[in-house]
């Protein structure tokens, strides 16, 4: 089978149930879930989702409960040759 992957740059906001300030957490701590994400675009390469995340990064304000972050992204054959492709959670 067949694989490509590709590279999704998605701007992600997080809800935060710690004890202490969410901005002296680190970005890691299971303390801080995933609500909401917008997929910002699809590249082919991890080099040109990186170029664009520090372009968006001058546009959305960031910090940690809203974060700019790259996913990898799966596609085996059959979905490639479909010609549309629904992204689910990463």
């Amino acid at each position: 089978m067949i694989t490509i992957k590709l590279y999704e740059l998605s701007y992600d906001t997080y809800s935060y149930h710690g004890g202490t300030d969410a901005e002296l957490e680190s970005p890691d701590s299971a303390n801080f879930d995933l609500d909401d994400g917008k997929v910002l675009g699809i590249y082919s390469s991890y080099e040109l989702a990186l170029q664009k995340k520090e372009f968006f990064s001058t546009n959305y304000s960031t910090n940690n409960l809203k974060r700019l972050n790259i996913y990898d992204v799966l596609l085996d054959r059959a979905e490639w040759e479909e010609g549309f492709i629904t992204l689910g959670e990463c």
